[in-house]
Parts: structure tokens; C-alpha cells; sequence
């Protein structure tokens, strides 16, 4: 991971071009790549603002696609924007933090998993508290917040396992191709 070079940005782009097209592919709801994107930014993206910025567009660009074609239905117009994307990318922002004091140079199997989980949990915390401020479902009060919380708990299995998932496929590819392509050969 210390030569981060010309190929080895092409190869951190272009693993989280594919997670953010295997979100248009059908999968349960909460199943995404987000949260690893984020994860994946903040340990290989030197540029703090960008490594924040990508899981940003990245759930804004599918959300602009799956909001105006699946999801089409619940909204009357075109929408560019989920009115949960800013606590969405809160989330990210918080969790590519989570990568880059986590990940960054020692990326191990436990820390992996340990930053999966820690994204799980504050993307459940911070976007289910964005679903309870909008006042669109819930009572604004402590009873509102702790029904949001509630209804929200059967859906936080299939984000720990998008989270788990992706987490390791992502940073295992990559460090596959470091290891296979980009990395000088030890000569014997």
C-alpha cells in the first residue's frame, strides 16, 4: 500500500465504479456498498476531500438512477435528490474517518471487520435519525425516535452484511492486484 501510483488509483477507481454498479443489480434493501466505499476512500485515497466525496456521488449517482427508474413510483417528478442524502453522507463522511484511523496502512482481517461493523452502526444511528427529523413518518419526539429506531432494526442484517461483504471483496481485490500486477516481483 505505500506505492500508491498511477495504476494503483485506476484500480481503487475502478473497484468502486464496480460496487456502485452492483447496487443497480436487484439485492435486499440495505444491502450496499456504501458503507465499504467509504471505508475502502478513507484507507487508499490520499486526498481527504475526495476520498469523502466518493461514496458521496457514488450513493447520489445510484440514487438519481434506482429514485427515477424502481423507485420511480414514490415520486411524482424527476428527483436529483433522496431527502436522506445529506444524512446518508454524513454517515460516509464519519465512516471514511473510521477508514482512514483504522485502515490506513494496516488494513488486517480483524480491523477490517471491526470497521465493517463500526460502519453498520453509525450509518443505522445517523440515517435512521435523518428518517426521524424529516417528520415524514415519525412523531418528532423521543417516542418518534425510538419507533424509527425500531422499524428500522429489520433492516440493519442485510446492511451489516452489504457492509461485511463488500468490505473484505473490495480491499481483497484490491490488494490481490497490488500483490499479482502492480507491485515489483521479488527476485529470488
Amino acid at each position: 500500500m505505500n506505492s500508491f501510483n498511477f495504476n494503483s488509483k485506476i484500480t481503487v477507481i475502478s473497484i468502486i465504479v464496480l460496487a456502485v454498479i452492483s447496487r443497480l443489480i436487484p439485492h435486499p434493501y440495505n444491502f450496499a456498498p456504501f458503507g465499504a466505499i467509504a471505508l475502502f476512500s478513507g484507507a487508499l485515497i490520499h486526498n481527504r476531500y475526495a476520498a469523502v466525496l466518493w461514496p458521496c456521488i457514488a450513493a447520489w449517482i445510484s440514487g438519481v438512477i434506482l429514485n427515477n427508474t424502481l423507485y420511480a413510483g414514490m415520486f411524482p417528478d424527476f428527483t436529483w435528490f433522496d431527502y436522506n442524502i445529506f444524512w446518508q453522507c454524513l454517515a460516509y463522511a464519519l465512516t471514511t474517518f473510521v477508514g482512514w484511523k483504522m485502515l490506513k496502512g494496516q488494513a488486517s482481517a480483524f480491523r477490517l471487520g471491526s470497521a465493517a461493523l463500526s460502519s453498520s452502526f453509525i450509518f443505522f444511528i445517523i440515517s435512521n435519525f435523518g428518517y426521524w427529523t424529516s417528520g415524514l413518518f415519525y412523531t418528532k419526539d423521543l417516542t418518534g425516535l425510538m419507533a424509527c429506531y425500531t422499524s428500522a432494526l429489520p433492516f440493519y442484517p442485510a446492511s451489516l452484511a452489504g457492509d461485511l461483504l463488500y468490505t473484505g471483496t473490495m480491499f481483497g481485490i484490491y490488494y490481490l492486484v497490488q500483490k499479482r500486477f502492480l507491485l515489483p516481483q521479488s527476485v529470488n
